[in-house]
């Protein structure tokens, strides 16, 4: 199956940038077992993993604009060169959240049921999705 690169409007690059946000509030918001204040959690940057997709460019934009900076969030993003390689961090507890494909995030799911799809990024021929563990 071939990818065919369509032009992403502005509506979608908002609605991108405004879901990945809320998802990363959202988790933000969760309690980690291992920390000891909220002041420590906050203080730790939320490991993210991408790769080269057009589908993630609302990640990207909100990157290069400081949008998470502005809410108070912390990003290190982890790029992978390949889906593979991004599934094996993931479920080796080396990122927090992934941008990936709903395929790769069902397959995921069905090794660890905690991980959940937390935004479907479009409807594309294959899909993109941001998955998290839940706490």
């Amino acid at each position: 199956m071939s990818y065919i690169p369509q032009k992403i409007s502005r509506r979608q690059a908002l609605g991108l940038v405004g879901g990945l946000a809320g998802g990363l509030a959202l988790h933000g918001c969760t309690q980690s077992a291992t920390s000891t204040s909220s002041t420590a959690a906050a203080s730790q940057p939320l490991v993210v993993g991408t790769s080269p997709c057009p589908g993630y460019s609302g990640h990207y934009v909100a990157l290069k604009k400081e949008l998470f900076k502005a809410e108070g969030l912390t990003i290190q993003d982890t790029p992978f060169q390949s889906a593979g390689k991004q599934v094996t961090g993931f479920l080796a507890g080396k990122l927090d959240i992934a941008n990936t494909t709903s395929r790769d995030a069902i397959e995921m799911i069905q090794k660890d049921p905690t991980i959940r799809m937390i935004y479907v990024v479009d409807y594309s021929n294959g899909s993109d999705g941001i998955i998290s563990y839940i706490q």
